[in-house]
């Protein structure tokens, strides 16, 4: 199984595809770093960190794993902390299950109506890629179409892989009624195995992430248009919000005048004008940046903007992607309404738009290292360098061929505000950040 990095410490949804083992044999791999389950590495402070979760659906809590002992069940799903040393994966990531292959039917008990809203965190069984369509139809819980997997900046992310869930990929099902989570013979997909993440990019579907420039960690909500949809909370394709597990990360839904709050939101496109709200919460005072993808991929609406019920900025987003405001309260919620009109006169569509360099790009801190993150579907040659306020450069122009990937940066050499300056082509965005 193949893990991104390298990268910053985080967390991720994985499963096991054999039979016959438990927590101890994932630790004995001396890549995986496991605090608080009595094993190799011993328990990290303070208090103990425990780094390997499950999730209960009934009390929307996640329960630590205490024991090198703990099965790996077929079917069940565990929350991993990925790092080498509490701190990053220092490289890619790659192990090997050893034992029997799990086969034929796996069975996985699933439950509904808890204050978790449905959400059961489940894995792939089997060793090679499943179909999510045909679980669902093989289950005798009644399951929501999508299912979500945890991405390393902390967000959620619906149906990525097409529907395709690679083997040993955890992830959270949601069931609408109680029963077996069921994976059979006939599930399993003969493509070649996607990474354990991967996004995709569906046709009239936005993906807007919240995140903040302290520590990089946000939340994703999905909008997608379809003729089906509505306004209403359909249990069968919308999905409820779930909080990212990191307390630190900037919160972000749509909602309805209904009061639900979406993580994923099936709304149909039969108005002309779409109006939709969108609500961030500040988890991590300083900036907050909204960033949008897939604009270029609706084809129900021409035009698109943002705007922000507390300043009255109203942002076309036809021409930009992102939107940033400075929030330097804990917990205070930024109300927003998106949106799509069919009938404005825009300067372009927004099949024309193109994801920008800012919207591709990050730059935080976490455990006092300095961090870049990319966000690109093709390799890309980016030049990247450092100043200070003052305009003097601390990290000289490097060049680096970047896709997915986050890098470490060279440290600052004191406490300040640092500018980095990062290029592609003609493009040129700066991020500013706290050391």
């Amino acid at each position: 199984t193949w893990i991104h990095g390298p990268a910053t410490a985080y967390w991720q949804y994985l499963a096991s595809p054999v039979a016959g083992n438990n927590v101890g044999d994932w630790d004995t791999d001396t890549r995986f770093y496991m605090s608080g389950v009595g094993g190799n590495e011993g328990n990290a402070c303070c208090p103990i960190f425990r780094s390997v979760r499950t999730y209960n659906e009934p009390t929307n809590t996640y329960t630590n794993i205490t024991s090198t002992g703990t099965a790996l069940t077929a079917g069940r799903g565990f929350m991993i902390w990925m790092s080498d040393n509490m701190a990053g994966l220092a490289s890619p990531l790659v192990y090997d299950s050893r034992g029997l292959p799990n086969s034929g039917t796996v069975n996985r008990a699933v439950t509904a109506g808890g204050t978790g809203a449905g959400y059961n965190l489940v894995g792939n069984p089997f060793a090679c890629p499943v179909d999510y369509s045909d679980v669902v139809a093989a289950s005798t819980a009644t399951l929501n179409a999508s299912f979500v997997i945890l991405t390393e900046s902390g967000s959620y992310v619906t149906d990525p892989n097409g529907g395709v869930i690679a083997g040993g990929q955890g992830f959270m099902c949601i069931a609408t009624g109680g029963g077996n989570l069921t994976f059979t013979e006939s599930c399993k997909n003969t493509t070649a195995n996607p990474n354990v993440i991967r996004e995709g990019n569906p046709a009239n579907t936005v993906r807007i992430r919240a995140g903040n420039e302290v520590n990089g960690l946000g939340e994703e909500t999905t909008v997608r248009l379809s003729p089906d949809g509505d306004r209403s909370y359909d249990g069968a394709i919308d999905l409820p919000y779930l909080a990212s597990p990191y307390e630190n990360a900037t919160h972000i839904w749509t909602g309805n005048e209904f009061g639900n709050q979406f993580l994923l939101n099936d709304l149909g496109a039969s108005d002309d004008h779409l109006l939709i709200p969108l609500s961030v919460v500040t988890s991590s005072p300083g900036v907050q940046t909204l960033t949008f993808k897939g604009l270029n991929t609706v084809s129900e609406y021409n035009c698109a903007w943002i705007e922000d019920l507390n300043t009255g900025a109203r942002i076309n987003l036809n021409e930009v992607d992102t939107y940033s405001f400075e929030e330097n309260e804990l917990g205070v919620t930024r109300n927003f309404i998106l949106h799509f009109e069919r009938t404005n006169d825009c300067t372009f569509d927004l099949q024309a738009t193109q994801a920008s360099l800012d919207a591709q790009t990050n730059v935080y801190v976490n455990a006092g290292q300095v961090y870049a993150q990319f966000d690109f579907g093709d390799e890309e040659i980016v030049q990247v360098s450092m100043f200070d306020l003052s305009g003097r450069m601390v990290m000289g122009e490097t060049t680096m061929n970047v896709t997915k990937q986050t890098v470490a940066l060279e440290n600052p050499g004191s406490h300040g505000i640092y500018l980095v300056r990062i290029v592609k082509g003609n493009e040129v965005t700066t991020k500013k950040f706290y050391y």
